[in-house]
């Protein structure tokens, strides 16, 4: 075996270390974790969660700034472990959202759908 495929092999290791002792990770945390660049960790995931007996499922999601479940967190196939589908928001979640942004957005000039303050300009950058 040549130094890099050992090199590979050993970082590919660390991300199948990651996945079955650390519970759900996101791509960051595998990046983080292994070494791997974003686009390798991604491949890897596709690619074991792509077969007919997965070895890896998406068990959680994490809500990106809008509140949009946009970033899948893998772990391991165990016992008791199941996939678990992007969270849909129902016309009647989306309306009452657009309701209270249009109201925060009459209220404080901000545009502001889970009560987070985030200015849209920097101070002084008008």
């Amino acid at each position: 075996m040549t130094d890099q495929e050992m090199r590979g092999a050993t970082l590919y290791a660390k991300l199948m270390d990651c996945l079955v002792n650390h519970g759900p990770a996101s791509y960051a945390d595998l990046v983080e974790y292994s070494g791997l660049s974003y686009h390798t960790v991604m491949r890897y995931c596709k690619a074991l969660a792509g077969t007919k007996t997965p070895l890896i499922v998406i068990s959680a999601w994490e809500f990106d700034s809008t509140g949009r479940a946009s970033v899948p967190c893998w772990q391991f196939v165990k016992e008791g472990v199941k996939a678990m589908p992007r969270p849909r928001r129902t016309k009647a979640q989306k309306a009452a959202l657009a309701r209270k942004a249009r109201l925060m957005k009459k209220l404080q000039g901000q545009t502001s759908v889970f009560d987070l303050y985030v200015p849209r300009y920097a101070e002084g950058a008008r």
